[in-house]
């Protein structure tokens, strides 16, 4: 992720967001280093943020602090090193590092949030 928060990738720079599509698009590029591109880890990833946010970047939770595409608190940016940004690629990379050092995959964030309905 570049300083401007955009992923960079070979032969260019992703743009830091927009449509569920484009943010999708970002998330895979940055699930790859995870192993989670592909497969039962990716399925999860998109069943879990369809859930929270419908991959909106934008998405603000009326009755909560929650923002963004994996819908963090306030309270959440700081425990991985990360503060609030409306950047989709700054929140999928902060998203990814939440759900690999409290749930270990997405498979597992999202078995949490089927059992509690919040991960």
């Amino acid at each position: 992720v570049t300083a401007a928060g955009n992923a960079a990738v070979p032969g260019g720079i992703i743009p830091g967001g927009g449509t569920a599509a484009s943010n999708q698009a970002i998330a895979r590029l940055l699930c790859a280093p995870y192993g989670w591109s592909t497969g039962a880890q990716w399925n999860a990833l998109v069943a879990l943020w369809n859930r929270e946010s419908g991959w909106s970047n934008t998405a603000q939770n009326p009755t909560s602090t929650a923002y963004g595409i994996a819908q963090f608190l306030d309270t959440t940016w700081a425990t991985v090193g990360a503060t609030k940004t409306s950047s989709a690629s700054l929140q999928i990379s902060a998203g990814l590092k939440y759900i690999k050092q409290r749930y270990g995959s997405p498979v597992g964030a999202e078995a949490h949030e089927n059992s509690a309905g919040w991960y």
